[in-house]
């Protein structure tokens, strides 16, 4: 069985494409991002997607969408690992 350390999620609101950098910069730091990209125009919203997209395959992260337009962005299992625990 896997301890679960407690970490930090970040809930993040964009608003405009430029904020996209912030974002980078904690999934490429190891950390788990919540998205609510519902207040980005769909152009914006897919420019985000593709970003985060890239950045999770890359560093073989996981993007999950929990909802319209909100998304759990991690670089590790510690979400599915979470999720996990909490049913047993």
């Amino acid at each position: 069985m896997k301890q679960i350390v407690n970490r930090e999620i970040m809930v993040i609101v964009p608003t405009q494409l430029s904020q996209i950098v912030s974002v980078g910069k904690k999934l490429l730091l190891g950390e788990t991002v919540i998205l609510n990209l519902n207040y980005l125009d769909t152009e914006t919203t897919q420019r985000f997607m593709d970003f985060v997209c890239g950045i999770c395959y890359t560093v073989n992260g996981i993007l999950t969408c929990i909802s319209a337009g909100i998304y759990i962005a991690s670089v590790d299992d510690y979400i599915d690992t979470a999720m996990t625990e909490s049913k047993n």
